[in-house]
């Protein structure tokens, strides 16, 4: 049903929560969504426990997400989309708010099927329209950094259950200590409209911030601006939450939303995460109409006869009542069925045409052959012989 693409990390910047489906050929996809995040409390540096934000300090974030998808093929997918944010903090004195256009996201994915399972190597490229600046007084929008992040999925369908584990390394700019996003979870399907997953992700810090010795004026900033929150430009942040998603197809419009909890971190904002979204689907497999493995036993399976290929039984002319008419077991069958010439037929579209034999007509008497004469014995030849000269010398 649902396509989703990258994990909603601390910027969140994925179309949907779902596990990657499988492409379909040349269909498309059209979503829009909205996350909610609302935080009090930070993560300290050292981990493991919280510390609430100086002077009943809050910090709120909105991200609307627009994004379109498109598969290449069977095997690829490309994706781009654009992010609008409002954010809104308060330090114990202001009130600051924020909003416009954050991040440019484009990406895609390439699909490889070992066996039963499906190796998913994916890319994305995430370009700030939006920049921190120190010497400013705004909320900050976002991250305000380009990341890169290049990863793969690794995704075993078992029916209606899809386990999947995540694992990217992801690239960020201006100094910015680079991350390892991760996720663990299952996907599970019911019917080919509605489905649930649960998953354990985050991400890692791997290199230190350069800033990471100035810690002191990185938190005063953040105290002005952000009301002490480290939603944003924090040094090294690391992260885990749980998260529990679902969505359901109403033909070509799915529904979808999510809601995850922080249970870990270091450098970062507490809080949970709510996300809710629409898709346009106009027909299609990545709508989610049939989950990795039914994908693969629709399209992939040798073993399954294609319903194209079989040929297709003759009809019963319909009786009086319109239906068709059961055979009498007690009539003979038809004479054996003979292929029908395929002139402008595919060659997937076999079909067996029924002929039915004219009866042989019978073949003519034959003329009785006329009896032969007796040959004469020579007795009769004398006996001819002296009636013949008795009848003469009568007449004389």
């Amino acid at each position: 049903m649902l396509t989703l693409f990258l994990l909603l990390i601390t910027m969140g910047f994925s179309a949907a929560a779902e596990v990657p489906q499988a492409p379909d050929g040349l269909d498309f996809r059209v979503d829009a969504n909205l996350t909610y995040f609302s935080s009090q409390t930070n993560y300290l540096p050292g981990g493991g426990s919280s510390q609430d934000l100086r002077n009943g300090g809050y910090f709120t974030d909105i991200i609307g997400r627009l994004q379109y998808t498109q598969d290449l093929s069977k095997s690829q997918r490309v994706y781009g989309g654009f992010t609008y944010s409002q954010t809104e903090s308060y330090d114990g004195t202001n009130t600051r708010t924020n909003n416009g256009f954050n991040e440019i996201l484009t990406g895609g994915q390439m699909w490889f099927r070992m066996g039963s399972y499906n190796l998913v190597a994916a890319g994305d490229l995430v370009y700030p329209l939006y920049r921190v600046s120190r010497d400013a007084d705004d909320v900050p929008l976002g991250e305000g950094a380009m990341k890169i992040r290049a990863g793969a999925w690794f995704i075993y369908p078992m029916g209606k259950l899809s386990p999947f584990v995540n694992m990217a390394y992801e690239y960020r700019d201006e100094g910015r200590s680079h991350a390892i996003p991760y996720s663990v979870g299952a996907y599970y399907k019911f019917g080919r409209s509605f489905w649930v997953q649960g998953e354990y992700r985050g991400f890692e810090k791997l290199f230190d911030n350069a800033d990471t010795e100035n810690r002191t004026n990185r938190d005063q900033f953040l105290q002005r601006v952000s009301g002490g929150s480290y939603r944003y430009f924090a040094l090294n942040p690391a992260m885990s939450e749980l998260a529990a998603s679902t969505g359901y197809s109403f033909g070509t419009i799915t529904v979808y939303g999510e809601a995850a909890y922080m249970v870990n971190g270091a450098n970062v904002a507490d809080g949970m995460t709510f996300m809710a979204g629409l898709a346009y689907v106009p027909g299609g497999r990545i709508s989610g109409s049939g989950t990795a493995e039914e994908e693969d036993e629709e399209t992939y399976n040798p073993n399954r006869r294609s319903r194209r290929m079989e040929p297709i039984e003759e009809r019963l002319p319909p009786d009086d009542d319109g239906f068709m008419a059961e055979p009498d077991p007690r009539v003979p069958p038809e004479p054996a069925a003979a292929p029908a010439e395929n002139s402008g037929r595919s060659s997937g579209d076999v079909q067996l045409q029924m002929r039915r034999a004219s009866p042989k007509a019978k073949p003519a008497p034959k003329p009785k052959p006329k009896a032969k004469p007796k040959p004469k014995s020579k007795k009769d030849k004398i006996d001819k012989m002296l009636r013949n000269t008795e009848k003469t010398l009568q007449d004389l």
